[in-house]
C-alpha cells in the first residue's frame, strides 16, 4: 500500500471518527436538553403543587382566625348580657326586706361557717342585723353539727353589705356582691366552654 492511500484510510477514519463523536454528542445535548426541560417541567409542577398546598392551608388558617374572631365577640357579647342580669340582680337582692335578708345570711352563715369564727357585719346596708343572730346563727350550727361558738366584732366592716366570717387570719364574705361575682364567673366560664369546645 503506498502513503497516500495510507493517508486517506486515515484522514477517512478520523473523519469517520470525529462524525461519531459530534453524534454522539449531539445525541447526548438532545438527551441532556429533554432531561432539563422534564425536570423544569417537574420542578414547575412541584413548585405549583407546593403553592398551592400552602394556599389552601393559609386559606383553612384564616377561616380558623376568622372562626375563633366570632367566638370572642360571641363571648364578649354573652359576658355583657350576664352582667347586666348580675348587675340587675344584685340591685334587686339588696332591695329585698330586712328580714328576709338576715334569713338569707343566717342560712350562708350556717354553710360557710366552721363554727369557731368571728363574725363581721357590715356596715352598708344592715338594716337586718339584730341582737338575736349571732345567737340564732350558733343554733343553726349546733343543729347542722358544728360548734355554735361564733362571737361578734363590734366594729362593723366599711365598704361591705353583708357578713364577713373571720378566723385564724382568713376571711370568708358573705355578701351578695360575693356570691353574684362567684355564680357571674361560673357562668361565663361554662358559657366559654360551650363557645370554644369541640
Amino acid at each position: 500500500m503506498d502513503a497516500q492511500a495510507i493517508l486517506t484510510k486515515i484522514e477517512a477514519d478520523a473523519r469517520d471518527a470525529a462524525e461519531k463523536v459530534l453524534g454522539d454528542a449531539q445525541e447526548k445535548a438532545k438527551t441532556m436538553t429533554l432531561e432539563a426541560q422534564q425536570n423544569r417541567g417537574m420542578l414547575k409542577s412541584a413548585m405549583l403543587a407546593q403553592a398551592e398546598q400552602e394556599c389552601a392551608q393559609m386559606e383553612e388558617r384564616m377561616h380558623r382566625m376568622a372562626e375563633l374572631d366570632d367566638r370572642k365577640a360571641m363571648l364578649a357579647k354573652k359576658r355583657e348580657v350576664i352582667s347586666e342580669a348580675f348587675a340587675l340582680a344584685k340591685e334587686k337582692l339588696q332591695k329585698t326586706k330586712p328580714r328576709d335578708r338576715r334569713a338569707f345570711y343566717l342560712r350562708k352563715v350556717a354553710d360557710f361557717a366552721v363554727g369557731e369564727e368571728t363574725l363581721i357585719v357590715g356596715k352598708d346596708g344592715a338594716d337586718w342585723f339584730d341582737d338575736g343572730f349571732v345567737s340564732d346563727a350558733n343554733k343553726a350550727l349546733k343543729a347542722a353539727g358544728k360548734p355554735g361558738s361564733l362571737s361578734l366584732q363590734k366594729e362593723r366592716m366599711d365598704g361591705c353589705a353583708g357578713v364577713v366570717l373571720s378566723h385564724r387570719g382568713a376571711q370568708v364574705r358573705i355578701t351578695f356582691e360575693a356570691l353574684l361575682d362567684e355564680a357571674q364567673g361560673e357562668l361565663e366560664q361554662a358559657a366559654a366552654q360551650v363557645l370554644f369546645s369541640e
